[in-house]
């Protein structure tokens, strides 16, 4: 198996309230399903400032994909997916197949470029 990426997973556990299982199980499939190293979750509660949280992980682990449920859970703890995909690539992991945002494609709601995730057996 060769994996081709590191990845951080992040929901916020509000917004993911009873589903926060189903989630994190989501972000896993995807991962396993596209070859990708998920290396750790962070599930967010009442915490100081998510984005420095997200960073520090990203920078500590090398990683260059945040794995999300919908870009929704990075808005709602107030973490800009456009400043995250200035640096690392964003999978939606929700729908099926998941959405990617390779790094750099996410501008705003009106312009944005995704595609759908390779999957591998």
């Amino acid at each position: 198996m060769n994996i081709r990426s590191k990845a951080i997973g992040c929901l916020d556990k509000s917004l993911s309230g009873p589903n926060q299982e189903d989630h994190e199980i989501h972000m896993r499939d995807a991962a396993r399903g596209g070859l990708i190293d998920l290396a750790r979750t962070l599930a967010c509660g009442d915490v100081d400032d998510p984005a420095k949280r997200l960073r520090t992980m990203v920078e500590r682990l090398r990683a260059d994909t945040v794995m999300v449920p919908a870009l929704a859970h990075l808005e709602h703890l107030g973490v800009d997916a456009a400043a995250v995909n200035t640096v690392c690539a964003v999978i939606e992991c929700e729908q099926v197949p998941p959405r990617v945002w390779e790094r750099g494609s996410i501008h705003n709601a009106d312009n944005v470029a995704a595609r759908e995730l390779a999957w591998h057996s």
